[in-house]
Formats: structure tokens, sequence, C-alpha cells
């Protein structure tokens, strides 16, 4: 996976866990593709100090994943979720059992 798709989808999960100083830096990098240098000057740091802090919180988001698994699990649940759905829409049925497949299908999407 590419990294830049890689590091926004475990923000996405895990970045209310990162410090103000960590999520800042994240969020200028990746998702408003600044500079170190750029973000540097908005926080007020040296670029070592920006590149040290995405470092660190780089490996934070990884580690996270690693310990509790909520991005695999989520692909995981989705994979199933499209699956059931395939799998009620090819079930043929008469008019009765057609509308509770309807009900469980939209319980189904709701989860999505």
């Amino acid at each position: 996976m590419d990294k830049l798709l890689e590091i926004g989808i475990l923000y996405e999960f895990y970045g209310a866990l990162l410090n103000k100083k960590q999520a800042t830096v994240i969020e200028g990098f990746y998702l408003e593709d600044y500079s170190l240098n750029e973000i540097a000057d908005n926080i007020g740091v040296s670029k070592q100090a920006v590149f040290e802090t995405l470092q660190r919180s780089e490996k934070k988001l990884v580690e996270m994943e690693k310990a509790l698994h909520l991005v695999e699990k989520y692909y995981s649940v989705e994979k199933k979720i499209k699956q059931c759905i395939e799998w009620i829409d090819k079930i043929e049925t008469n008019e009765e059992n057609r509308a509770r497949l309807q009900s469980v299908r939209k319980m189904i999407e709701e989860l999505q």
C-alpha cells in the first residue's frame, strides 16, 4: 500500500490518540501536502524537529494498528457485508421472503 494512503487511513482511525503536535504535523504533511519547512514555519520549530515528530507519529500510528487491528477488522467486516449483500441479491424467493430479505439488506447496508 502507498505510504500516503496507509498513513491517511491509520490517521483516520487513530489520529485522535496522537498529541496535538503530532496530529498537526501528520495533517500538514499528509493531508494538506505541506513541506517540512512550511510545517516548521507554521508551528515555530525547526525542520529537523518536524521530521522527527513526523517519524515518531508514523511509527506510533503503525504500532497502534499492530496492537489493535482496527483497520484490518474494518476492512474484513466491510468485505463480509458486501458478500452478504451479494448473496441476498442472488436469493430467489417468494414475495413474503423478499420483503424480509430487503429488510435484512437495509440493516446490513446501514452497517457500512
